[in-house]
């Protein structure tokens, strides 16, 4: 938030200074210099100020037109059952289209090109929610969208793990990784180094872990 607070600091500044170009100067005694600004002068500022930073928050992180929150811990958002009665609390809609490429902006690269061992859906006694892709401890992956790191951590299932939101409004789940190369809240490109392929947490074999 320090960079928020340098740039809000900045635009009361610049305004102030615009503000102050266009007021009457007044002299006076011992010539001192008064600017005289009217209360209307005051409430432009105010709200100039105010809908400049709306416009800032509205970049802070990315699909924050489709989501309420940017959680930095919590990895899977609630159960179906539970999001139904509760839709409000996450997302601002409960019908959202989401635009996978627009433009070229949305360029799309694969996390790992390797063979897939295991496919999203029903698996043995549980549901696997994302796609199991071979590769060797130490392969680079890759991440597969524009957009911001909203997780990186060591998860006890996952392992070293992290989680990017897109521009698009899709997140990214990258798991089992021996490294990463990502902090929390960075902007990354399609195709920017996420960490190394491992088998950390709970894993068989060295692969990688990708849900969408």
């Amino acid at each position: 938030m320090g960079l928020y607070r340098v740039i809000s600091i900045s635009i009361i500044i610049i305004l102030t200074l615009g503000q102050n170009l266009n007021a009457q100067v007044i002299p006076q005694g011992g010539g001192k210099l008064k600017i005289a600004e009217s209360y209307n002068d005051s409430i432009d500022l105010a709200s100039n100020f105010y809908n400049f930073y709306d416009s800032l928050s509205i970049y802070f992180y990315p699909a924050s037109d489709k989501y309420d929150n940017w959680d930095t811990d919590q990895i899977a958002y609630q159960k179906l059952d539970s999001l139904l009665n509760h839709a409000d609390s996450l997302f601002k809609m409960d019908t959202t289209i989401i635009v996978l490429q627009h433009k070229n902006e949305m360029e799309y690269y694969h996390p790992f090109c390797g063979r897939v061992t295991s496919r999203f859906g029903g698996r043995r006694s549980r549901f696997h929610y994302g796609t199991d892709v071979d590769l060797i401890t130490g392969d680079t992956v890759r991440c597969a969208f524009d957009g911001m790191v909203r997780i990186k951590k060591y998860h006890r299932g996952y392992g070293n793990i992290a989680v990017v939101r897109h521009n698009n409004g899709l997140e990214t789940v990258y798991a089992h990784l021996s490294q990463t190369f990502i902090d929390t809240s960075e902007f990354i490109k399609a195709g920017d180094i996420i960490g190394l392929g491992g088998n950390t947490g709970r894993s068989t074999g060295s692969h990688l872990h990708f849900e969408v």
